[in-house]
This record gives C-alpha cells, structure tokens and sequence, in this order.
C-alpha cells in the first residue's frame, strides 16, 4: 500500500513540475536582464503556429500595467493542445515588462498570461502559441 501512495506521489509531484514555468519566469527574477523573453515547454518537429498575438499597451504615467491576456480569446474556435508557449519582448533596452503563467498552458488547449510593466512604462510582446492542430 505504501508503494502504491509514494508513487502516485511521485508522479503527481512529476506532472505539476512539468507545468510550471522555468525558473527564470518567477516574478523575482524579472527586470534582471535587458531582454524578458519567456518560454514554456518544449516545441516538437510537428508542432505549428496556432496563434500569434501582439500585446501593445502604452505607459500609463507613474502606475504599472498589470492586466491577463487569454489565448485565444473566449468565443474563438480553439485549435488544439498546446506544446510551446514563446513570449518575447520588443523593447531589448531593459525598460519591458514581464509574463506570467496564469492559467492553461502546455497541454492545454488555451492559456491565460498576466502581464506586467515596469512604472511609467508600457509593454510590447509578441506572444506565439505552438501546438498540435486536431
């Protein structure tokens, strides 16, 4: 019996790491270098493009944006699993903002991404979903 508990364990414990995000999306390890791309998974020779969105929203003065972005949006067909998520972050000058894991992701058929500025400055990502059309 206590086998049986200590590998379901182990596999529960297996499965929520694979979830997570790497270690360089936590919110601690934002604005540590100029470039704040994000990925998440892992992206296969079959794998292809199922959305692409550009996230533009300009600086708000002296307040930080934090807002959620759902791919795709409610009410639009949804493609398939996803495998890769690619966030990447136009502004290379240290001044972007940050992307996090909110909901969904790789395995999922959506995701929900919080985004965050820096103070008194705005965000322009690209944010390219990769999956396994059905």
């Amino acid at each position: 019996m206590w086998r049986f508990v200590f590998g379901l364990l182990v596999a529960v414990g297996t499965v929520l790491l694979v979830q997570l995000p790497s270690s360089h999306a936590w919110p601690e390890s934002c604005g540590n270098n100029k470039t704040h791309n994000f990925s998440w998974g892992k992206r296969g020779y079959y794998d292809r493009l199922m959305y692409s969105v550009e996230e533009v929203k300009a600086s708000s003065f002296l307040r930080k944006l934090s807002y959620d972005v759902t791919i795709p949006p409610k009410g639009t067909p949804q493609k398939g699993a996803i495998t890769y998520l690619e966030v990447l972050d136009r502004y290379t000058d240290g001044n972007g903002g940050c992307a996090y894991l909110n909901g969904g992701g790789i395995g999922f058929r959506n995701v929900t991404l919080h985004i965050k500025s820096q103070r008194n400055k705005g965000v322009n990502f690209v944010i390219n979903v990769y999956g396994l059309f059905n």
